[in-house]
């Protein structure tokens, strides 16, 4: 059952970016929960930190990777997780944030 799961995640989840002239970048997650579809905003400056999580079978056998990326909401702070990404598309989000 956990195999199904991941496997249909991997496929129904996007990360993107968009490029706007009077921010530095937002970043998109559409991700889909019980049939449901949803998506994520996050503009660059709210971000707190943001991090790869893989394991080794997700790494040996399906390149796939978490992205974990923890937003500053008020006071507190919210997490979001991009589960069952491809490991490129991980990368290039990483990439982007540490440079911008």
């Amino acid at each position: 059952m956990m195999v199904i799961n991941a496997s249909i995640k991997a496929k129904n989840i996007e990360v993107g970016l968009i490029s706007a002239p009077h921010i530095k970048g937002v970043i998109t997650i559409k991700d889909v929960r019980f049939f449901n579809y949803y998506t994520n905003f996050i503009v660059w400056d709210k971000i707190q930190s943001m991090e790869i999580r893989q394991t080794y079978f997700m790494k040996k056998y399906a390149n796939i990777a978490h992205l974990v990326i923890n937003i500053r909401m008020g006071e507190n702070n919210k997490e979001i997780q991009c589960r069952y990404l491809k490991y490129d598309d991980a990368q290039k989000i990483m990439d982007w944030y540490k440079l911008t």
